[in-house]
């Protein structure tokens, strides 16, 4: 997973999902991953360039091939950095399936 938020700070990471489908429209997932934080300037520094990425998320399904979702995520080093502040963020994410 890439993702980049407002502040142009990109992660890079891979995980766990795991998608609970309510019907055929709607569906649930939560993930766990870690990976690279690389942030833009150093006012949002996380302490570590190795973080650990939460989501739950909410979605719905859009025909075959596309879904949209709204999910919260906490990023964090996991006390294994200098500092731990986080990072909390609601996110809105379009799914593509190939």
């Amino acid at each position: 997973m890439v993702s980049f938020d407002t502040e142009q700070n990109v992660f890079f990471g891979a995980g766990l999902v795991n998608k609970h489908s309510f019907n055929d429209l709607w569906f649930a997932e939560l993930s766990s991953m870690m990976g690279a934080f690389f942030q833009n300037d150093p006012s949002h520094d996380l302490g570590k360039r190795l973080e650990f990425r939460h989501i739950l998320a909410i979605g719905r399904n859009l025909g075959d091939r596309h879904a949209i979702s709204l999910g919260w995520t906490h990023t964090s080093n996991g006390n294994l950095g200098r500092f731990n502040p986080g990072k909390n963020d609601f996110l809105l994410r379009w799914h593509t399936r190939y």
